[in-house]
């Protein structure tokens, strides 16, 4: 009987705790992944998003009518109407005046991206 008293070891309750302890680093590493994870899937999906809208803006620029289903676009001012001027001005030099367009492109859906660029006549 004095052999089974003198013996060390692992009761039931430190098992349990380290068990316990081990389990809340487990959960705080995983979450760590988990919420990495989300945000590399909201980074592509951004990336995306922002991809469409080019897409929209390099057609309008080349004049193709078609553009992916997902995107709006609106040209500012419409035709015939009289141009917008965007005015340049350096140090030392004359002023220069440039007469052009706004193209805006939006998309649509859970990511959005918004591009806007004037485009000279």
């Amino acid at each position: 009987m004095k052999k089974l008293l003198l013996k060390k070891g692992m009761t039931l309750i430190e098992i349990v705790i380290a068990i316990a302890i081990l389990s809340i680093i487990a959960m705080f590493f995983l979450s760590t992944f988990v919420f990495g994870f989300k945000g590399i899937m909201n980074s592509g999906k951004n990336t995306k998003a922002a991809y469409i809208a080019q897409q929209g803006m390099e057609n309008k620029i080349v004049d193709i009518s078609s553009t992916p289903e997902n995107v709006t676009s609106k040209v500012t001012p419409e035709y015939p109407k009289e141009p917008l001027k965007m005015k340049i001005e350096f140090d030392g030099v004359p002023e220069i005046i440039i007469e052009g367009r706004l193209v805006e492109i939006e998309t649509k859906g859970e990511h959005k991206a918004e591009a806007t660029m004037f485009i000279p006549d």
